[in-house]
């Protein structure tokens, strides 16, 4: 697509659909931009309702939190308003890497996450792959039905060196400084 490009030409790029318009008709133009001024609105009305407190009708107080699970994704507790992370997907971590992460990887990463989130709290979904969630260093067997098959617990309790390691990693206390004594 780049190769049809020229220096000046219009494009959309649409990241819900996963499709680009090069040098788009205006009716098309007319649609995103549309679009772009509905999803304004609709965040100018999310941002109303972060002051309104969370309750049933029954008059229950409940705690809302967000989904994550990439560390670009935690500015948005804060501006969503969130309580905490009430599902960090920590196999997006194990799919954007090239190898397996070792446990000190992932204990830093975990880390970083509880560091973020300034102190909510944060639940994290131990390793789920498989299916749809595809790592190039690990091979799955085929299987008829893999959406229900062999993931997330199954493989857990079949390798359960990778959840030792990840509950290590999420468990492990931050490490004070060494103190030196004269």
């Amino acid at each position: 697509m780049t190769a049809l490009t020229e220096k000046g030409d219009a494009v959309i790029i649409d990241g819900e659909d996963g499709k680009v318009h090069l040098r788009p008709a205006q009716d098309v133009q007319r649609a995103y931009e549309e679009k772009a001024r509905f999803r304004a609105r609709r965040q100018e009305q999310f941002r109303a309702l972060r002051a309104v407190e969370p309750m049933t009708r029954d008059g229950k107080r409940i705690s809302l939190n967000m989904n994550a699970g990439l560390l670009v994704d935690l500015p948005q507790l804060v501006e969503s308003g969130a309580e905490g992370i009430g599902l960090f997907r920590t196999e997006l971590q194990f799919m954007i890497a090239s190898t397996m992460p070792k446990g000190e990887e992932q204990e830093a990463f975990y880390r970083s996450v509880i560091k973020q989130t300034g102190g909510r709290p944060v639940t994290f979904r131990t390793l789920d792959i498989g299916s749809d969630k595809v790592v190039p260093y690990f091979q799955a067997a085929k299987e008829e039905n893999p959406a229900l098959g062999w993931r997330a617990i199954r493989l857990a309790l079949d390798r359960p060196g990778l959840l030792r390691t990840q509950l290590r990693a999420a468990a492990a206390r931050p490490r004070r400084a060494a103190s030196s004594r004269s």
